[in-house]
C-alpha cells in the first residue's frame, strides 16, 4: 500500500504546531504559577489577582524605578491599577507614587493574561513631593515594599532593597568669608560612581547684624564641576561665595545619576561684629573715637586689619592688627585731624582680616561752637530782675562771632536790656569768653 508523502508531511506539520501550542501553554502556565508557588500564595478561584513579577532599580539611574505588573491568565477579568505606593522598613509613612509612565491617575487597565511595565519617577508624603532620586538616597541601602492597588482586585506587594550610595559631605569654613571649601567623598561601598553636577544652598537664614539679602536658594560657583567620583575617591571644591551673614543653611547636591542629596542643618561660624558708634571730642580736633564690638554670639575672634576714613573724596587709611575677642567692646582712638572737616559727613569703614567690613556714617562737629559756660548759675534767687550768662566761642571754632541778641521765651533782649549792649561792637574770637547781664524779670 502506497502512502501519499505529501499528506504525511502535512499531518506531521499539524502535529508539531499543535504540540508546540500545548507545550507553550504549559510553560506559560508554569512561569505564571511559579511566582505564586515561590511566594507561598494560595491561588484564589473566581477572582482577579495582580502580581508584581519584576522590579528594576538601577543604582546608576536614580531618576526612576520600573515594575512589571501581571494580571494572570487565571484571573476572571481585566484589572485596573489605581495607585502605587512605597513603604520603608521600620517606617510608618506610605509614599504615594504621583508620577508614572504610563499614567495611572485615571486607572490603568491590564487585560487578563497580560503584563505591563510602569516607570515611577516621583512620590508624595504628607503633601510633600519628592523625586525618586531624593527618596533613593534618603533611604539608601534599606529594604522597601512596593504596593500596587487595584479597584477590582487584591493589592500586590513585593520587597526590594535600595542600592547603597553614600556621598560624604564635609564643609570647611576657614578664616576668610570670601569663599569656603567642600570635601566630597564617594563611599567605598557605593554601588556606583557619582558625577557631581551642581551644589546649591537652600533655606538660607541670615544674620540680623549683617546687610544680608535673604534668598531661599543660592547656586554656588564651582569651576571644577561637573566632576566624577569613583568609589572611595574624594575631592575638595572651592565655593566662590561670600558667606558673611549666613547663619544656617542646607546643601543640595545633584548628580548625573539622578540622586538628589540634601545635607541638613549646616551652621556657619559667623562673626557678629559692628561699629557701635563714632564720637568726636571738640577739645581734641586731632583725633576721634571708634567704638567696635564683637558680640557674644560670635563664634570667632575678629581681627581688625584696617580703618578707612572717606571725606570730601579723600580716603585716609590706618593699618592695624588688633584682635577683638568675642564679647569685647573696644574704643579705638583714630589720630586724624578733623579741624578743617567741620560739619561734613564722614564715612568710617573698618576692615577685618576675615575679608569683611562694616561702615558707619557720621557728621563732624559744626564750624562754630558756642558754649554756655555757667549753665548752673545763670539765675540768682536774690535778683529776680536780672540773669547772667557766660558764653564762650570754643577754641576749635573756625570763625569769630558777633552776638546780636538773646531770646527767652518770645522776648528778645538786646540794646539797653543787655550789658554789654547787643549787638556787640566787636567780634568774639575763638577761645574768648563773654559775660552778659540781661535785664529781665523772671
Amino acid at each position: 500500500m502506497f502512502m501519499n508523502k505529501k499528506a504525511v508531511s502535512t499531518l506531521t506539520l499539524i502535529i508539531l504546531i499543535v504540540s508546540s501550542a500545548i507545550v507553550g501553554g504549559i510553560i506559560s502556565y508554569m512561569l505564571t504559577i511559579a511566582y505564586y508557588v515561590e511566594t507561598g500564595y494560595n491561588i484564589p478561584e473566581n477572582s482577579t489577582t495582580l502580581a508584581i513579577t519584576d522590579v528594576y532599580i538601577d543604582p546608576e539611574d536614580a531618576t526612576s524605578f520600573k515594575i512589571t505588573i501581571l494580571n494572570p491568565s487565571f484571573s476572571v477579568s481585566n484589572a485596573t491599577v489605581t495607585r502605587i505606593a512605597v513603604s520603608v522598613a521600620n517606617e510608618t509613612d506610605l509614599y504615594e507614587v504621583v508620577e508614572t509612565q504610563p499614567p495611572i491617575e485615571d486607572g490603568l487597565v491590564i487585560p487578563r493574561g497580560e503584563a505591563i511595565n510602569i516607570t515611577c519617577s516621583a512620590l508624595q508624603v504628607e503633601g510633600k513631593k519628592m523625586y525618586w532620586g531624593e527618596f533613593a538616597y534618603m533611604f539608601r541601602g534599606q529594604p522597601i515594599t512596593i504596593h500596587v492597588f487595584s479597584e477590582n482586585s487584591s493589592s500586590a506587594n513585593i520587597m526590594e532593597k535600595l542600592p547603597f550610595v553614600e556621598l560624604e559631605v564635609t564643609p570647611i569654613f576657614g578664616n576668610t568669608f570670601k569663599n569656603f571649601t567642600i570635601k566630597l567623598k564617594n563611599d567605598k561601598n557605593s554601588e556606583t560612581a557619582l558625577t557631581i553636577n551642581s551644589v546649591e544652598l537652600l533655606d538660607v537664614e541670615g544674620s540680623k547684624f549683617a546687610d544680608f539679602l535673604y534668598k531661599r536658594q543660592i547656586s554656588l560657583k564651582i569651576p571644577e564641576l561637573p566632576v566624577t567620583l569613583e568609589q572611595d575617591q574624594s575631592i575638595t571644591l572651592t565655593c566662590q561665595l561670600n558667606w558673611f551673614g549666613i547663619n544656617k543653611t542646607k546643601f543640595y547636591i545633584s548628580t548625573e545619576q539622578g540622586y538628589q542629596i540634601y545635607v541638613e542643618n549646616i551652621t556657619l561660624p559667623q562673626i557678629y561684629f559692628e561699629i557701635k558708634n563714632v564720637t568726636f571730642n571738640v577739645d581734641y580736633t586731632d583725633r576721634f573715637n571708634i567704638t567696635l564690638v564683637n558680640y557674644r554670639d560670635s563664634e570667632r575672634i575678629a581681627i581688625v586689619e584696617r580703618v578707612e576714613i572717606a571725606a570730601d573724596g579723600n580716603i585716609t587709611c590706618f593699618n592695624l592688627s588688633m584682635p577683638l575677642l568675642v564679647g569685647i567692646e573696644w574704643n579705638y582712638t583714630c589720630m586724624w585731624d578733623w579741624l578743617n572737616y567741620r560739619g561734613k559727613k564722614l564715612n568710617v569703614t573698618v576692615f577685618l582680616k576675615q575679608d569683611i567690613n562694616q561702615s558707619f556714617q557720621v557728621t563732624t562737629p559744626p564750624p562754630v561752637i558756642l558754649k554756655l559756660v555757667n549753665e548752673d548759675s545763670v539765675f540768682d534767687l536774690k535778683d529776680k530782675n536780672h540773669f547772667n550768662i557766660t558764653i564762650q566761642n570754643h577754641r576749635s571754632s573756625l570763625e569769630a562771632l558777633n552776638i546780636t541778641k538773646i531770646q527767652i521765651d518770645h522776648v528778645v533782649l538786646n540794646g539797653s536790656r543787655t550789658n554789654p549792649e547787643l549787638p556787640l561792637h566787636s567780634y568774639l574770637n575763638p577761645g574768648e569768653v563773654l559775660s552778659i547781664i540781661c535785664n529781665y524779670t523772671w
